[in-house]
């Protein structure tokens, strides 16, 4: 009896990390400062060769037309620590021209870097080290900011969300609004689910775009997730309290009964 052996090879697919809609901690746009044109960065890929960021440019939605030039120079990093990786490549722009969104008020681009090391939880894009150069600081995975958000909340026994921790600042009796900024209906619904962020005093909301820009410049946000606080008499409180200071603590309680 002859047995024949077959062997069947095929190349093995490269597994690597990916980030799906990270969330940032600071970003700033080539606009006016209030975001004329928002960049969102809409999926990292760390691979063994390379590591891929994805950017979406989005004129806002309250722009009466879309007309607003941007570019990004050749010289585009990303930060870690203090060790820079600067951009190798960018599919569907040409780097160092001005370019505009299509006629949806979007471009969608691709960029290209050396490798992150394995272990990296955060990263930097800086477009650069030219004058009004935009910063895209502290992308990472959402999961790492559910670590970060989540378990400085604290509730009772009926399970409503009674005290917010801001540093070593207990913040009692708190109302919560969430505003979802370009953010894919299933994603933040996912995490609502996840963390069971519901109750009486929780509130929840996707709004259109040029309701969402509209508050934006109300409150002078700049970045995300961004923190307000306000008082019984709709007054924003400051946030940047150092608990050390007691001082000032004490002002900030008292401001809030």
């Amino acid at each position: 009896m002859l047995l024949a052996l077959v062997v069947i090879t095929g190349q093995a697919k490269e597994k690597f990390i990916v980030w799906e809609q990270p969330t940032i901690e600071y970003g700033t746009s080539n606009g006016d400062g209030f975001f004329n044109l928002a960049l969102d960065v809409t999926k990292v890929e760390l691979k063994s060769d390379e590591t891929v960021v994805y950017i979406t440019a989005s004129q806002r939605g309250d722009s009466e037309k879309y007309d607003y030039w941007f570019q990004f120079a050749g010289d585009t990093y990303l930060k870690v620590g203090e060790q820079r990786y600067t951009l190798v490549s960018a599919d569907n722009i040409e780097l160092n021209k001005h370019v505009y969104p299509y006629k949806d008020g979007k471009r969608d681009m691709v960029f290209h870097f050396p490798a992150l090391p394995k272990d990296t939880k955060a990263f930097d894009f800086i477009e650069g080290d030219g004058q009004g150069a935009f910063q895209i600081k502290g992308i990472k995975p959402v999961e790492e900011r559910w670590k970060q958000l989540f378990p400085s909340y604290w509730r009772d026994n009926q399970g409503d969300w009674k005290i917010a921790f801001f540093d070593d600042c207990a913040i009692y009796d708190i109302q919560y609004l969430y505003l979802a900024n370009r953010s894919p209906q299933d994603s933040w619904e996912n995490v609502i689910k996840e963390y069971n962020v519901s109750g009486p005093n929780v509130a929840h909301y996707n709004l259109p775009d040029e309701q969402q820009a509209a508050i934006e410049r109300h409150l002078n946000v700049h970045s995300w997730p961004t923190y307000k606080l306000f008082n019984r008499d709709g007054d924003m409180l400051d946030l940047n309290v150092d608990p050390r200071d007691l001082e000032n603590l004490a002002r900030l309680l008292e401001q809030m009964k």
